[in-house]
């Protein structure tokens, strides 16, 4: 029997209950599948976002056939299509500072200890330390990455020559032709 496709309201409510699975039992388990019915909740807002906006879509690709001048709509639906998502995330976070802090107490740390320990406990208080900092460091990268996309963006879309107007023609066909875009 083939899954039932879940649509964005069950998959929110999917994620709340997940949640509060989590919260009741603190375990690793819970957490994964919260993390998986967030991912899938992500995918499927952003596959509805892009279902209810292609028609302007479309329109904006014929224009960008014909060479035709794009109106300030026309570039922010290209807009919300190509880096609407990393706007929303680097507009949304708020703890980039305490991770910049957390990381620069953790790497004090280690070079306050990191090869000066002889005992394998001391080590090892080491090697949590680092896992620690790891464990930092790919929320920090997310969130300059996303902040990157989007100045990459707008410099890119300064001028719309033809070249940047192919480009940005070619990803939004691609857009469309992926289900995981």
């Amino acid at each position: 029997m083939a899954d039932k496709i879940l649509g964005t309201k069950e998959l929110a409510a999917a994620a709340i209950e997940a949640y509060n699975k989590f919260t009741a039992d603190r375990g690793a388990d819970s957490l994964r599948k919260l993390y998986d019915t967030l991912y899938d909740l992500n995918a499927a807002l952003r596959e509805e976002m892009q279902k209810n906006t292609l028609q302007p879509i479309k329109l904006i690709l014929a224009k960008l056939d014909k060479g035709t001048p794009l109106t300030p709509d026309d570039r922010q639906f290209i807009r919300l299509w190509l880096v609407g998502d990393a706007e929303a995330y680097s507009s949304r976070e708020n703890d980039y500072n305490n991770w910049t802090a957390e990381l620069t107490r953790l790497m004090t740390a280690i070079s306050q200890t990191a090869g000066q320990i002889a005992d394998v406990r001391g080590n090892m208080a080491v090697q949590g330390t680092i896992t620690d900092a790891l464990g930092v460091i790919p929320s920090m990268q997310k969130f300059l990455e996303a902040l990157d996309r989007v100045k990459r963006f707008e410099n890119s879309t300064r001028t719309m020559d033809s070249g940047t107007m192919l480009a940005i023609k070619a990803l939004l066909e691609n857009k469309i032709k992926s289900p995981n875009d």
